[in-house]
């Protein structure tokens, strides 16, 4: 039998990081890092307190990101998310890591903060593309 499924999440959050990423083919990509809140409960069990996660989210084409927003900027990311292998830099074990495939990106509140210029890395290949 089969069920209905939907893969949709929405982020609203402040950017904490930002990460041009330009692939080998010519296309750009922003990597936003969003720090949300949520509610946790207090280490002695009395009541809640704020708590924050942070998310990855990816948005392609990143060109409207990095004319729009920076750190301290206030977004809102809707889009898939995406789980792939990854080995961090040092590290002998692979890790699942989860990112935000953005296919909606709105600016809610600008930065105060400077505008700065986001780091870029170059990369060759997606690692959710699958190979032909």
């Amino acid at each position: 039998m089969d069920w209905p499924s939907l893969n949709q999440t929405v982020l609203m959050g402040k950017v904490t990081d930002l990460t041009r990423i330009q692939w080998d083919n010519g296309d750009v990509t922003a990597r936003l890092t969003i720090c949300t809140k949520k509610r946790v409960l207090r280490a002695d069990g009395n009541g809640f307190t704020l708590g924050h996660s942070f998310h990855q989210a990816e948005v392609t084409p990143g060109d409207r990101v990095f004319k729009e927003a920076w750190e301290g900027a206030v977004v809102l990311v809707r889009g898939e998310l995406d789980t792939f292998p990854w080995l961090p830099q040092g590290s002998t074990t692979e890790i699942n890591r989860t990112v935000l495939r953005a296919s909606g990106y709105q600016l809610i509140h600008t930065s105060a903060k400077p505008r700065t210029v986001p780091k870029t890395t170059l990369q060759a290949k997606r690692p959710f593309q699958k190979e032909p």
